[in-house]
């Protein structure tokens, strides 16, 4: 990584098995930035370096520009690669809701749509029986929900997201996928 970055580490060297990397990542970065320093990771989000705000685009160079909107096709393509590429799962459309897919993770059953609607362009809906591991994976890369998510029969939930909320492109996504 060019510029002014320091190295600090590995993601495995402040999170051994077991422990919930995303919790030590967040308590990491909040306290680099006590320091006035930011934490940023390379392509693989596996080393991790600190810069000072004015140095992250030298360290980390141009970024390219995302709007953070894609329009329902295009996120919905991006997200169904991004579960068969993490998880080797693909969904099976429900025939019994337009636009709904449903599959297993971790063992619990999942359906998810994804629903055409204006100002906010479009939402994603995710049911899932508790712990809701997906969603989990799922909320990393949404701001929280603006909805308070749902308690649903049989220990499910109902959590939505909207397209203006999308933080971050889904890690593993190309041109091509």
């Amino acid at each position: 990584m060019a510029g002014d970055a320091t190295y600090l580490c590995t993601v495995d060297d402040i999170a051994g098995p077991g422990e919930d990397v995303q919790e030590r990542l967040t308590f990491f970065a909040r306290i680099l930035d006590k320091l006035g320093y930011s934490l940023i990771s390379d392509k693989e989000h596996f080393h991790l370096w600190a810069a000072r705000p004015g140095d992250l685009l030298a360290a980390v160079g141009p970024a390219k520009v995302w709007s953070g909107l894609l329009d329902p096709d295009e996120f919905e393509r991006r997200l169904l690669a991004w579960i068969h590429i993490n998880a080797g799962i693909l969904p099976d459309r429900d025939l019994a809701q337009q636009g709904a897919w449903t599959f297993l993770f971790s063992g619990l059953p999942v359906m998810f749509s994804i629903k055409d609607g204006h100002p906010m362009k479009w939402s994603l809906t995710i049911e899932e029986t508790e712990p809701c591991p997906f969603t989990g994976a799922v909320a990393r890369y949404f701001a929280p929900p603006r909805v308070i998510p749902t308690h649903l029969a049989g220990g499910r939930i109902r959590t939505v997201y909207f397209a203006g909320d999308l933080i971050r492109e889904f890690d593993d996504q190309t041109d091509h996928t």
